[in-house]
């Protein structure tokens, strides 16, 4: 089946193939697609994904605008620049002192916007210069906890769920390759076998 609507695909596949402008960038199950986005494509394409550019600094660092982050993540030092994503609701508000995991990314901003979804709701907040995030808080906490536009947020992001996505030379278009086990019925190959033998090409 092929469709544009993300909530069909994620509803009624077994596995889901997203196509890149006739590339292959990534193949997987449909929680393996939403959780983890092997390209800032597809982490765009399927769900909300708050993706930030920054500049990769010595470790662990990344320059967002103007503010230094210090991410729970391992930076490839050859990168120069890159984006760091992660989904509005995969990020904590914390209420007052808090302890958190040492593999945990914190952040801190002031609410810009409070816009209420229905079963979430949708904060934008400023976190530095001109970069501004999407947090979707669920309504129970948001009913103990209504922040106003202008309050000052601490915020907790786990590492399993930040991405980071380097950028290529202008020119190097990023390449992804996914291998896909084999299956054979018969002396017939089928789909596993198919995608296997497109993304070999495309590579």
């Amino acid at each position: 089946m092929v469709t544009h609507d993300q909530d069909e695909a994620l509803t009624m596949a077994d596995r889901i193939v997203v196509m890149d402008h006739g590339t292959i960038a990534q193949v997987g199950t449909p929680e393996e697609i939403y959780r983890h986005p092997a390209t800032a494509f597809v982490a765009r394409f399927i769900g909300s994904m708050n993706l930030l550019p920054g500049r990769v600094l010595e470790g662990h660092n990344l320059l967002i605008g103007d503010t230094e982050l210090s991410l729970p993540l391992m930076l490839d030092q050859n990168v120069e620049e890159g984006l760091l994503g992660f989904r509005p609701e995969m990020i904590r508000v914390l209420q007052g002192p808090e302890e958190v995991k040492a593999d945990t990314l914190l952040l801190q901003g002031n609410v810009a916007q409070v816009n209420f979804m229905g079963a979430f709701v949708r904060l934008v907040v400023t976190i530095a210069r001109d970069t501004d995030i999407e947090v979707d808080m669920p309504v129970q906490q948001h009913a103990l906890h209504t922040p106003a536009v202008g309050e000052r947020l601490q915020m907790a992001i786990d590492a399993e769920n930040l991405h980071f996505y380097p950028e290529p030379p202008i020119g190097e278009p990023t390449r992804v390759s996914i291998r896909q086990p084999q299956t054979v019925v018969g002396d017939e190959p089928v789909l596993d076998e198919v995608i296997d033998s497109v993304m070999e090409a495309q590579a």
